[in-house]
């Protein structure tokens, strides 16, 4: 996808062990996002059940 100009963003954790997505997959991607790091955002858009 890269060779065709498209820019690639992984999203995933390292938190986990073993880590779900390859180091070699994280460095060759234009840009990692840590699910961590949107921990607090998703927890803040994402309605609670027992809200209903």
């Amino acid at each position: 996808m890269q060779r065709r100009g498209v820019r690639v963003t992984v999203v995933s954790t390292v938190a986990s062990r073993p880590t779900t997505t390859s180091d070699d997959l994280r460095r060759q991607a234009d840009a990692f996002i840590d699910l961590a790091d949107l921990r607090l955002e998703i927890a803040r858009r994402v309605p609670s059940a027992r809200q209903g």
